[in-house]
């Protein structure tokens, strides 16, 4: 069983035995105070699975959102529409909706299992966002991860394929990289 295998199993355990919605509250309004939050108008959000940080309530805001649909094995952003589907890996997309210019996006919010202190991410192991995050302006473009404190590790190991975020949003502090 590799590194990988091993922290995803364990940040799964971690997730799957408390209620984190409190923190996930906490987490999202700490998020709106950043000053790059305040400072962008086009994010593309995830749509929460059963654990992962729900952060559907910054919809409330007046923002352009979008949301990611997998089309070929890829993530493309869509304009945020008022229905959703279930699309792969039985996670929620928008349907009828018009494709996002990702030249345009400020802030991708980009889910994880768990996080290190020197940006370096663990997703589910299928490298969408990776490749998505190729694709994008990182000198305009954000990345941030939303994550429980608890779930930010010292090091995760990585290989060429990984992509590196921006910041770090827990309830307990904000890691700028």
């Amino acid at each position: 069983m590799t590194e990988k295998t091993q922290l995803r199993n364990w940040a799964k355990k971690i997730r799957q035995h408390k209620d984190f919605r409190e923190l996930d509250k906490i987490i999202v309004a700490k998020l709106k105070k950043s000053f790059v939050y305040n400072s962008s108008q086009n994010l593309m959000l995830y749509y929460p699975t059963k654990h992962e940080i729900n952060i559907l309530q910054l919809l409330k805001e007046d923002k352009n959102f979008c949301f990611p649909r997998i089309i070929n094995n890829e993530i493309v952003p869509y304009c945020n529409g008022e229905k959703f589907c279930t699309g792969k890996f039985n996670i929620q997309e928008p349907f009828n909706t018009l494709e996002q210019n990702r030249k345009n996006l400020d802030i991708v919010i980009v889910p994880a299992l768990c996080v290190d202190i020197k940006g370096n991410r663990l997703g589910y192991g299928k490298g969408y966002y990776d490749r998505f995050i190729k694709t994008l302006d990182r000198k305009k473009t954000k990345l941030i991860t939303p994550i429980y404190d608890n779930l930010v590790v010292s090091k995760i190991d990585t290989n060429e394929f990984d992509e590196k975020i921006d910041i770090i949003v827990t309830e307990k502090r904000i890691i700028t990289l």
